[in-house]
């Protein structure tokens, strides 16, 4: 009966073996959140198979699959990728990615899958990538690049595929038995792997790529164009010349051991170049200079001393990322129309001018965490006066304030003390510190949500710390955040327990909101800091209120990190819906809210973190590189800096995800576009 079915989907069933080899006529095929070990398939007809998040070491078919054109076989235990592959000729996207591959496949590379345009093989174990031999000898002396310098588009990766119609024409009217000249890859990612080099060819035997992510692997230099033709030629230079231009639009290469970005200086339709935490110590203005059509830099993490003057000269750059470099000081940048985002946090800057720094579109500037900053208060002055300027304290330190003059010795030594308080502060020492960054990113919305209350009685004692998610909506999440503390001040003069002061007062917020018609957050997490004891032997409990996605993992010195608290995803029930009248309907929302998870957790000297986020932030980062981060960086707010390049070179990624994290000798974490971070002495 089931043999002239043509589409079948059998996701999240909790299936362990599936044989589908009697449907001849099946087109396409999505098995995926299962637990599928074993899979077999006629695959005479298949164009799309989808079994992502399984743990298949196993995949057979009966026919070869010559009409395939999408392959998924991400998360899964895959030792290798399927060798019938080879026979589908048609396919454009095949996705590897966090498997046990230990190597790829030649024909992948060799140009023989004429249309294959993504591949995606991140999160694996290759400590090489492999390109034909011949593109390292035979390559035509007259070979021709896509002439994409001034193309109108600025996301290949995240939106559109340009030129990916053309090539395929071009591709499918070749001669099937004539040798390719070169492979029609337009987007590769590699990142998270155990990579130390690439082949020198790669940017010209992959002619037509746009895209390269080869970020957090061991990569020590680029490839680079001119030593396709041997170090020792002569007419290498000559023959890469300045009129040769190649396509690549975006790079990702954090988290290596780069020291330069020469290899760079031919793609010149660059718009997006993120190279974060790497051994850069300085560009080239002529570098600089190449990359005209940029729109994104981040370069944060690195050893720059300055940043390029070159940089002034980029009309089209919208972020430039730079914390966490021993910089001194700031190119002109008020000139620059496009720019939106400057991150200069963590670096060493002394006298700063906001006339050369504030651009007329600037949304976010951060010079946060730079000790020996020295700002003039009539420069506030003089911004406020063309524009609306509002100074945001990230340090959420009572009785602190932005320097508007230089640090006194005795003041600069006292501020790299986070908990210190001055002799005339009325405030007690806080056994924690709060702080925050944000990283924004394409799209301008930010409907995340942070609150931070280092000291809550004014004790020293109690200190509360929320992250919310508000999904498509952001002003619900400031109104639940506000009401937060006092409602928790009023939940804990009544309650003998405190957890479960903390899960009423989430709770009553939410039930506010909902009576006001407002749409509830996807997701919400408290963390409530206390101390108990004498102060000889005062321990810190953290306490944990989590509603939504959202899950905490503990890392300690000595294992795994532990996931301790998990929690469903809402349904899409549990959104407001309008009425055909536009009318927001009652019924949109459940009766009675979902109960949330709470947690109590006395922290201990072998605890190193406890880290909160929602489900698609544990899809980009682990708990094994949250737990490097947190034990290798003391200030809280550099370490929730260091996870933002996570994000940024992930756009394949869903952009929302939440996080936070708590411990003993630090808290980490992030939430969406923004992260937080609390040190605990």
């Amino acid at each position: 009966m089931g043999i002239n079915v043509t589409e079948l989907d059998v996701s999240d069933n909790g299936i362990t073996s599936l044989d589908v080899s009697c449907l001849g006529s099946l087109t396409d095929l999505t098995c995926s959140n299962n637990a599928i070990t074993s899979l077999t398939l006629h695959a005479g007809s298949l164009v799309s198979l989808i079994a992502s998040n399984n743990r298949l070491s196993r995949l057979e078919v009966r026919y070869h699959p010559r009409r395939l054109a999408r392959l998924n076989l991400s998360r899964n235990e895959l030792s290798a990728v399927p060798p019938w592959l080879v026979s589908s000729t048609e396919v454009t996207l095949v996705d590897v990615s966090h498997n046990n591959l230990a190597s790829l496949p030649a024909f992948l590379t060799s140009g023989h899958l004429r249309r294959l345009h993504t591949l995606s093989a991140h999160h694996n174990h290759l400590s090489s990538f492999m390109v034909p031999q011949r593109a390292m000898s035979e390559l035509p002396s007259n070979h021709s690049y896509p002439n994409v310098a001034h193309s109108s588009s600025s996301t290949p990766y995240r939106s559109q595929h340009h030129g990916r119609e053309q090539g395929q024409a071009q591709s499918s009217s070749a001669n099937p038995h004539e040798e390719p000249k070169w492979c029609s890859l337009e987007v590769l990612l590699l990142h998270h792997n155990r990579l130390t080099s690439l082949p020198s060819c790669l940017f010209t035997w992959l002619s037509r790529l746009r895209v390269l992510n080869v970020s957090a692997n061991q990569l020590s230099a680029l490839p680079s164009p001119e030593g396709r033709r041997g170090r020792g030629s002569p007419d290498a230079r000559d023959e890469t010349g300045p009129q040769t231009s190649f396509p690549l639009q975006e790079v990702y290469a954090a988290a290596n051991r780069l020291r330069d970005l020469t290899p760079l200086q031919h793609c010149r339709a660059l718009r997006i170049l993120h190279a974060p935490y790497n051994r850069i110590a300085s560009l080239q203005d002529r570098l600089i200079w190449s990359w005209e059509l940029l729109e994104e830099l981040v370069l944060s993490g690195n050893v720059l001393t300055n940043v390029p003057a070159g940089v002034s000269r980029l009309r089209r750059l919208r972020v430039l990322k730079v914390h966490s470099n021993p910089l001194r000081c700031l190119p002109r940048l008020a000139h620059l129309s496009a720019l939106k985002v400057v991150d200069a946090s963590h670096c060493q800057l002394g006298r700063v001018e906001l006339e050369e720094l504030v651009s007329p579109g600037l949304v976010a500037l951060d010079i946060s965490a730079n000790t020996a900053l020295s700002l003039d208060h009539h420069q506030f002055t003089k911004c406020k006066s063309r524009r609306p300027v509002n100074v945001v304290d990230v340090t959420s330190r009572s009785g602190r304030s932005l320097p508007l003059t230089k640090p006194h010795a005795s003041q600069l030594a006292s501020s790299q003390d986070p908990g210190f308080r001055g002799k005339g502060d009325a405030f007690p020492k806080l056994p924690w510190t709060l702080g925050f960054a944000e990283t924004i990113g394409r799209d301008s919305k930010l409907t995340v949500g942070q609150l931070r209350v280092p000291d809550i009685a004014g004790e020293g004692r109690v200190g509360v710390a929320a992250l919310a998610d508000g999904g498509q909506e952001v002003g619900c999440v400031g109104s639940l955040l506000t009401a937060l503390p006092a409602l928790l001040q009023e939940e804990r003069a009544c309650s003998r327990s405190h957890t479960y002061a903390l899960k009423y007062a989430l709770l009553t917020a939410l039930r506010r909101l909902r009576s006001q018609g407002a749409p509830l957050p996807s997701a919400v997490c408290a963390a409530h800091l206390e101390l108990e004891g004498v102060e000889s032997s005062r321990c810190p409990v953290l306490r944990l209120c989590c509603y939504g996605a959202v899950s905490a993992a503990v890392t300690t010195t000595h294992g795994e990190p532990i996931f301790v608290t998990t929690s469903s995803p809402r349904t899409q029930q549990n959104c407001v819906r309008s009425c055909d009248d536009g009318v927001k309907c009652a019924l949109g929302e459940p009766v009675t809210l979902p109960d949330p998870h709470t947690t109590e957790l006395y922290l201990g000297p072998h605890h190193t973190a406890v880290v909160i986020g929602s489900a698609s932030f544990w899809d980009v980062i682990g708990t094994d590189e949250v737990a490097n981060v947190c034990s290798e960086m003391t200030d809280p707010g550099k370490a929730a800096n260091c996870w933002t390049w996570h994000r940024d070179t992930a756009p394949a990624r869903p952009l929302v995800s939440s996080s936070c994290a708590a411990s003993a000798p630090q808290v980490a974490g992030t939430l969406g576009r923004r992260e937080r971070a609390v040190k605990l002495k």
